[in-house]
């Protein structure tokens, strides 16, 4: 896609906004392959979102080669004061091993 704001994080938080017909998804909890990155961790606050489940970090996610903003989700959620439940580490070592296999594929492009 040519959308640089496609995240699965966002268009997770886009369908499920359309399925309930709401904005406020604070019963909602969302399960990602790696720490959200500080425009999806925005949004998952103002949807309200209750917990966020995640594998691979932001770091893992430079090292795989993209263009991250090393601001760690916890460490926005505290500067911004948000309720959001963060859980780490969920199958982190299966998390990271899907960037190996992006690494790997003919079309994977780095920014």
């Amino acid at each position: 896609t040519t959308d640089i704001t496609a995240h699965a994080e966002i268009n997770a938080l886009r369908a499920a906004c359309l399925e309930m017909g709401d904005i406020v998804l604070n019963r909602c909890v969302v399960a990602t392959t790696c720490e959200p990155c500080p425009m999806c961790m925005a949004a998952l606050h103002w949807a309200r979102v209750e917990v966020v489940y995640y594998g691979a970090t932001i770091e893992d996610a430079q090292q795989a080669g993209f263009n991250e903003l090393r601001l760690p989700a916890r460490e926005l959620l505290r500067l911004g004061g948000s309720p959001v439940t963060l859980v780490p580490d969920v199958l982190a070592n299966e998390c990271r091993a899907l960037f190996q296999l992006w690494q790997q594929h003919p079309l994977a492009r780095r920014y």
